[in-house]
């Protein structure tokens, strides 16, 4: 099994990566990520991804955080989109702009029971950055750093009562991923 695995890697490891292959378009990858938005999380997700030219591509993903603050649990999910344009890069690697938008699933779950749990959804734009690197032909690691702005309703909780706002209001986040980006 093991001469297996280091098989696929040295066949992998002499194959010529490129940053853009118009055979293999489309690819998935998963994703750990951090971010600020009123609380400070761990989370992870994943991603699909279709690059129809070299200069254009565009990203639909999914995001989950969570972060127990006693006795809630504090938890958003978020899916989006975004477009990116590789303006600097080479055989191997890239850089670009990203902008897109998203709608996060806001929770404060109460998890003893004894107090308010509330939701709300948020809709929101973001802009950032993408690098990535090929690593093999078909493998492909990414870091990607966005600022969020988020409408949505600010949710007070205090011992058995939760006041959502009435009125909307920008609610900013910043998030840093990592992933793994697999060509299909």
């Amino acid at each position: 099994m093991h001469a297996l695995i280091l098989l696929l890697l040295a066949s992998a490891a002499n194959a010529a990566p490129t940053a853009y292959n118009a055979d293999h378009p489309w690819s998935i990858g998963v994703r750990a990520a951090a971010w600020q938005a009123g609380y400070t999380a761990p989370g992870g997700g994943g991603h699909v991804r279709y690059r129809p030219s070299q200069h254009l591509g565009v990203e639909a993903f999914w995001n989950s955080f969570a972060v127990s603050r006693s006795p809630r649990l504090l938890h958003d999910h978020v899916i989006g989109f975004h477009t990116y344009m590789p303006l600097v890069g080479g055989e191997r690697w890239l850089l670009a702009p990203a902008v897109g938008a998203c709608v996060d699933f806001r929770f404060q779950t109460d998890l003893q029971h004894t107090g308010p749990s509330t939701s709300d959804v948020r809709f929101g734009t973001h802009a950032g950055f993408i690098a990535e690197r090929q690593l093999t032909s078909w493998l492909s690691a990414e870091l990607n750093g966005a600022t969020y702005a988020y409408w949505g309703h600010p949710v007070a909780v205090d011992g058995w009562t939760a006041t959502p706002s009435t009125q909307l209001k920008l609610q900013p986040a910043t998030q840093l991923t990592a992933a793994v980006n697999v060509r299909l």
